[in-house]
């Protein structure tokens, strides 16, 4: 399952709070490229290491499961 569940401004970001297959993520748009973090149920993020470091806009990797999907690493 995948779900856009906020979409809000931070300081000079736009951050995207997703929940995907029972996990949940904080994907972080800076105008130049986006960070996907680990996130808990209420949208902090609970490590500020990035999983992913993507040169696309929030709106491409937000799209559907499938865009967002494909910017996860793969276990």
């Amino acid at each position: 399952m995948f779900k856009v569940i906020k979409v809000y401004g931070a300081d000079c970001y736009i951050n995207a709070f997703v929940k995907y297959r029972r996990k949940y993520y904080v994907v972080s748009d800076n105008g130049y490229e986006c960070n996907i973090y680990r996130s808990d149920q209420k949208g902090e993020v609970t490590d500020w290491i990035e999983i992913a470091r993507v040169g696309k806009m929030l709106g491409d990797i937000v799209k559907d499961e499938t865009h967002f999907s494909k910017f996860l690493p793969v276990k």
